[in-house]
C-alpha cells in the first residue's frame, strides 16, 4: 500500500511545475530604458527571464549561461539556470545551479526564489529533508508555523505561491512517514480539512489541494 501511495504522489511532483505555467498569468514587464543602461550580465539575465516566461527554457539556459560568463558572481543568472533546468526536467543541473546561486552572494528575492525552486527539485530527487529546509527558508522566520509569510510569489511565475511550497513540505513529510507533520502543514494551506493521520486520506487531501491550487 505504501508503495502505491508513493507512486501516486510522485506522479504529481511534475504537476507542481507544469500546473504553475498558466497562460493567464501576468509576468513582469521590463522597462526598456532600465535594460538599456544595465550591465551586460543584467541584460542577458533579463533576456533569459523573458525566454523563461515565454516557455523557451533551452533558450533561457543559453542566455543565463552567457550572463555567468560575463560575471561569474551574478547570482540571478544562476537562479535562472536553476529554474530553467528544472522546467527542462534536468534535476541534477537545476540543483547544482540553485546551490551555486546561494553561494554567489545571492540575497533578498534572488535567494528566496532559489530556495523555492530548489525545494521542488529536492522533492523530485527524493531529498525530503532538504526540500523541507528549503521551504522553511522561504516561508518561516523561526521555524514556527505561526510566523508564516503568506504573500510569497515567485517573481517570474506568480502562480508559484506560499501554498505551493507548503504542499511541497507536506508531501515531503508524507514520504518520510511523518503523518502528523504532514497534516499540520496541510492545515496551514486549508484550515477546513478534517484532522487525520491516515496515509490514504492524507494522500487524497494532497491530491485535492494540488488540483485546487
Amino acid at each position: 500500500m505504501k508503495k502505491q501511495l508513493f507512486t501516486f504522489l510522485m506522479l504529481g511532483v511534475t504537476t507542481l511545475f507544469v500546473a504553475c505555467k498558466k497562460e493567464d498569468v501576468t509576468y513582469k514587464i521590463y522597462n526598456p530604458s532600465e535594460i538599456m543602461y544595465s550591465t551586460l550580465e543584467q541584460r542577458l539575465t533579463e533576456n533569459g527571464w523573458k525566454e523563461f516566461c515565454s516557455g523557451h527554457y533551452a533558450q533561457a539556459v543559453d542566455s543565463f549561461l552567457l550572463a555567468t560568463q560575463s560575471n561569474s558572481l551574478y547570482s540571478d543568472a544562476y537562479n535562472g539556470l536553476g529554474w530553467a533546468y528544472a522546467r527542462l526536467d534536468s534535476l541534477e543541473d537545476a540543483s547544482h545551479y540553485f546551490t551555486v546561486c546561494m553561494v554567489s552572494r545571492a540575497n533578498g528575492l534572488v535567494l528566496t526564489d532559489a530556495c523555492a525552486g530548489r525545494s521542488f527539485v529536492n522533492l523530485a530527487l527524493h531529498e525530503y529533508y532538504k526540500a523541507i529546509e528549503d521551504v522553511t527558508a522561504v516561508i518561516l522566520d523561526t521555524g514556527n508555523y505561526a510566523s508564516l509569510h503568506h504573500d510569497y510569489a515567485f517573481r517570474h511565475d506568480p502562480a508559484i505561491t506560499t501554498n505551493y511550497l507548503l504542499l511541497v513540505m507536506a508531501e515531503s513529510w508524507f514520504m518520510l512517514g511523518k503523518y502528523n507533520s504532514c497534516y499540520t502543514t496541510l492545515f496551514c494551506i486549508d484550515d477546513t480539512i478534517e484532522e487525520t493521520t491516515d496515509p490514504e486520506r492524507l494522500a487524497e487531501i494532497i491530491e485535492e489541494l494540488r488540483q485546487s491550487l
